[in-house]
């Protein structure tokens, strides 16, 4: 989740190394699933998604490179 004034938070699909198409054939089965308020709000291609020494997110790193970005 990403901070979001009107909602609180949003879902954001951070993605790398997928084409346009693949993402949001992802996101629209995925937001078949889920409640709307559950369901991603946005995606962002990066180019490296940023990841500890053992392989672990660095969410706090990837929304900063999203908020620059995207």
């Amino acid at each position: 989740p990403v901070p979001d004034k009107r909602l609180g938070a949003t879902v954001v699909l951070v993605v790398q190394g997928l084409t346009g198409e693949q993402a949001r054939l992802l996101v629209e089965k995925f937001n078949t699933q889920v409640m709307p308020y559950e369901r991603i709000r946005h995606t962002c291609n990066l180019p490296k998604i940023p990841r500890s020494e053992l392989g672990k997110l660095l969410r706090s790193k990837a929304i900063e490179e999203y908020s620059q970005l995207c």
